[in-house]
């Protein structure tokens, strides 16, 4: 499917690879921007391969999305039968999940529909695009990975699960991160592990953890904890609800500086009820 989308437009390889690095570039994509079309081609060349067929990463879906979502003359078409509909069944032979398959097309709906606008509506749109921006930086300016860790748990046997609470956890910051029209990725924390995943991360990490948490906790100067951590593992829900309600604040006092702050909730079940500032927020450059 993703070749017959390429030739209905009459693109080589090379064209469909230049016409996504014009798109990171417009997007401010930066782990694609400044990519040579070369490499990104070999890519195109991967996903369209009968023997090594490859699935497009979330970077390049997002970045397909919004090439596919508008016709060659510039309109926007998202209807049954588009070369944005095309795309999705695409990706959906491909093998990405569904919830992935709905984030990405209410992600590109809301921000292509929103292009379109009065004279009137733009004058508003750019104090709205502003502040948009600074909140997207809190997190970075391109795919963000929600990183969460497998826990060992005792049943009738030991073995290696997700906790109920850091699972609903990384739910919450996903949303997060598509309501700021950023794509995500989630990736687990193996109990062992001892690195920060690549680029841009959430990381939903305690001590206990992983030795990657001990890392980061040795790391802060303010509190010991830059990563999303609770003394339970309910408080990760605790801090992504002061987040939720607090992310303007936040990204406005601190942009894309480091600080620490420490968070006190209460819930039931996996529902947090309340959430408020306990320790915080301290800059780190002021210590």
């Amino acid at each position: 499917m993703l070749r017959q989308l390429r030739e209905s437009r009459g693109w080589s390889w090379s064209d469909l690879a230049r016409a996504l690095r014009d798109t990171a570039r417009r997007l401010a994509v930066t782990s694609l921007m400044h990519c040579q079309v070369a490499s990104i081609q070999r890519s195109v060349a991967r996903w369209e391969s009968s023997t090594d067929r490859t699935r497009p990463a979330e970077r390049y879906q997002f970045l397909l999305a919004h090439l596919y979502a508008r016709t060659p003359d510039g309109d926007l078409a998202l209807g049954p039968g588009s070369d944005f509909d095309t795309l999705l069944d695409a990706l959906r032979h491909f093998g990405t999940s569904p919830p992935r398959i709905r984030r990405l097309a209410g992600l590109i709906t809301a921000s292509q529909q929103g292009v379109v606008s009065t004279a009137a509506e733009r004058k508003v749109k750019t104090v709205d695009t502003v502040r948009a921006a600074a909140k997207r930086a809190f997190f970075g300016d391109d795919l963000v990975t929600v990183a969460i860790p497998l826990r060992k748990g005792v049943a009738e046997r030991e073995r290696i699960l997700i906790a109920a609470e850091d699972s609903a956890t990384a739910d919450q910051f996903e949303q997060i991160l598509a309501d700021q029209a950023l794509v995500s990725a989630r990736t687990a924390i193996a109990p062992g592990a001892e690195e920060l995943p690549a680029g841009d991360a959430i990381v939903v990490c305690g001590p206990k953890s992983a030795p990657v948490g001990v890392w980061l906790l040795d790391r802060d100067p303010c509190l010991g904890m830059i990563e999303v951590s609770g003394i339970h593992a309910i408080g990760s829900l605790g801090m992504v609800h002061y987040l939720t309600h607090n992310l303007a604040e936040l990204s406005s006092a601190f942009g894309d500086e480091s600080f620490s702050l420490a968070v006190i909730s209460g819930y039931d079940g996996l529902t947090i009820t309340d959430s408020a500032l306990f320790l915080g927020p301290y800059r780190w450059g002021n210590l």
